[in-house]
């Protein structure tokens, strides 16, 4: 049984190029990666990359519409990871613009416990 009553996260979309690149990359290089692609940010922030629960598909497998109000939904916005390159920043905004938006960047998950009582 889930303990949870509501939950909220923002996280890379599993199918976005941020998730297939951290996904594609080992994970033993994602911190000297980071140092490059986005020079601003800490290292101490880079986790393992897991993704069971980055697709509103598995959301809703994970917290059943039986049981629980879904709002999530997947959002891209600003290219993140650039290395400070405006030519990159370019190609990554026009790949956001022409993949259809389950391909997109982030998921925003908003999920509430139903009151079945």
């Amino acid at each position: 049984r889930f303990g949870i009553h509501r939950m909220t996260a923002w996280t890379p979309n599993k199918w976005g190029y941020v998730g297939i690149g951290a996904r594609i990359i080992p994970n033993a290089w994602h911190v000297r990666l980071l140092k490059v692609l986005s020079p601003d940010r800490k290292t101490v922030d880079t986790f393992p990359v897991h993704y069971r629960m980055n697709t509103v598909r598995a959301l809703k497998t994970l917290f059943p519409r039986t049981r629980f109000n879904h709002a999530s939904y997947i959002f891209t916005g600003p290219p993140g990871y650039t290395a400070n390159n405006i030519w990159l920043a370019r190609l990554w905004r026009t790949y956001g613009w022409l993949m259809p938006e389950a391909l997109g960047q982030a998921l925003h998950v908003f999920i509430q416990k139903r009151d079945n009582g």
